[in-house]
């Protein structure tokens, strides 16, 4: 009987144990995002440029982008919180280097970076590459820029250069010559003007020169010219 009742307990208690030897699951461990970036390798300064962020997470989901710049000259970045950057070329006078950094974020917290350089190339057209010889006309060249928004020479159509205050020092529009998409041109002042080279300007159709006095001017370029006004004595 005592033996009986032993193999019982015996068997109870094995029993009982046996549930204790269980495992638990293996904790899963997240797997983080993986990242590239697409872009164009070079382009001209004042151009777009898209930097365009390729994020996958195969056991979860992307919830957040940065981007930021990490060398080169400054450019602004229109939504660093994006996953596709983008930003207009910055003025260069030689090839430069800009490189950018995105990194990305899962629902985990796992995080994933790229790095991407592109390569700005300076326009030959820029107008801060030209050589001006006279810091008034620079000046004007600047303050159309800055009005209609333009960068390249060959984007002006118009040029009105106006001064009311008089100086005794000669106007120079040297690098005049590089803006031949010139449709009109005003050049009002109380000052001499002492050459002009206006040969390069076939486009213009006005042109309105005031001045004290011109040393040398030659108009006969002007073929579409069908405003010609003014007021000058030849020195």
């Amino acid at each position: 009987m005592k033996s009986t009742v032993l193999f019982i307990l015996v068997c109870l208690l094995t029993a009982c144990g046996s549930g204790s030897d269980s495992k638990p699951e293996p904790k899963k461990i997240n797997q983080a995002p993986s990242l590239a970036i697409d872009a164009a390798a070079t382009v001209i300064e004042y151009e777009q440029v898209i930097l365009t962020g390729n994020a996958t997470d195969i056991d979860g989901i992307i919830v957040s982008y940065f981007g930021q710049q990490i060398s080169g000259p400054e450019a602004v970045l229109d939504d660093v919180n994006a996953s596709t950057l983008s930003f207009d070329a910055p003025n260069v006078e030689t090839d430069t280097k800009l490189t950018f950094k995105l990194t990305v974020e899962d629902n985990d917290k796992a995080q994933a970076s790229a790095e991407v350089s592109v390569m700005i190339s300076s326009h030959e057209d820029d107008i801060h590459d030209i050589d001006y010889a006279d810091y008034w006309f620079r000046n004007c060249v600047f303050d159309n820029a800055r009005e209609n928004n333009w960068h390249l020479a060959k984007q002006f159509t118009s040029l009105k250069c106006e001064r009311d205050v008089q100086r005794h020092k000669d106007i120079d529009t040297k690098g005049l010559e590089h803006f031949t998409n010139l449709i009109e041109l005003n050049i009002h002042g109380q000052h001499d003007l002492h050459y002009i080279d206006l040969s390069a300007l076939t486009q213009l159709t006005s042109l309105t020169i005031v001045a004290y006095e011109i040393g040398k001017i030659d108009i006969s370029q002007q073929k579409k010219a069908e405003k010609v006004n003014n007021d000058w004595s030849i020195f």
